[in-house]
Formats: structure tokens, sequence, C-alpha cells
């Protein structure tokens, strides 16, 4: 069948086409622009909220608290209680870049099993979140068995978990 009429270029679908590239375009220039006040539903810009990440760990300090009632742990970031107790860890609202971590015992033979993978745990996260060497992890003074020899046999297996994993020397 012979063609009647020879293929002619449709001038309004070219043009619907190169409005519709033209408004894409426009849209995106646009997106481009406005990036850098858009914000956070708490009012933030992005770019504050990006510069508000925590800095890296400069150190780790690791206590053993005994349980008791004169109890302060106010001066900890990660508190880790024993199983049993009402919660098993408790993380404060700021963490600067030297955390204080402290292990609550109760004076048994070892930590507990929960216990032992809570400390192993928040030590990997905050490894993993902002960055640490294990060197600069360490035990408080008064948690160290080879500077206190009257510590309970938790305490001392605290020692011997950490020298065992490596986190300390």
């Amino acid at each position: 069948m012979p063609a009647d009429k020879p293929i002619s270029a449709d001038s309004r679908n070219t043009r619907v086409l190169m409005l519709l590239v033209f408004a894409m375009s426009l849209g995106a220039g646009i997106l481009f622009l406005l990036e850098g006040s858009v914000r956070w539903p708490g009012g933030q810009p992005l770019t504050a909220v990006a510069a508000a990440r925590p800095r890296a760990i400069e150190s780790v300090e690791i206590a053993y608290v005994r349980a008791g009632p004169s109890l302060n742990l106010g001066a900890y970031d990660y508190v880790i209680y024993p199983a049993g107790w009402p919660e098993h860890l408790h993380v404060s609202e700021t963490v600067d870049s030297r955390v204080r971590l402290a292990v609550v015992g109760v004076g048994g033979p070892r930590l507990d099993e929960s216990q032992q993978a809570n400390l192993l745990n928040v030590l990997g996260a905050l490894r993993k979140a902002r960055g640490f060497s294990l060197g600069k992890v360490a035990l408080s003074a008064d948690s160290d068995p080879r500077r206190v020899a009257d510590l309970p046999a938790d305490a001392r297996h605290l020692y011997a978990l950490l020298v065992g994993r490596g986190i300390i020397r």
C-alpha cells in the first residue's frame, strides 16, 4: 500500500516535549537553590544537624561500681546494670569526647552474661559510631585489680574480660 502522505513532523508534540524538559530543568534548579535552607521538623537547617554530629572519642574509662545504698551514677555516661535490675543499661543524654562507663557489680564470682554482652555491645557501638582505638580504653584507677588488692571477684572478672578481649592491656 503506497503512502498517501509523507510523514510530517508534528510540531505540537515537539513543543510539549521541549516545555516538559524545560519545566523539569527549572524545577531541579529551584530545588538546588532551596537545598541550603531545607530544615528538619525541629527547625534546624540540615547543615547545622550535620555539624552537630558527635566528635571522635578521646578516651573511654570503665569503672567497676559496687552496688549499695550510696550508689551515685550521675557522673557516668553509660551505666551497665546486672541482670534482674530494673534497667540493664542507662545512657546519658550528653556524651562528650571523654566517655565514662560504669559497670555495677554485686560482688558475685563473675559478671553475669547480660552485663558482659551489654559492655561489649556498648564498646562496639561507640567504636563504630564515633571511632576510637582500643588503646584509648582504660579501667579507672580504683577498679584496676593491679592497683587495688581488695576488689571483689566480679571486678577481677571485668579486668580479665577486657584483657582477654584485647580491649585493655
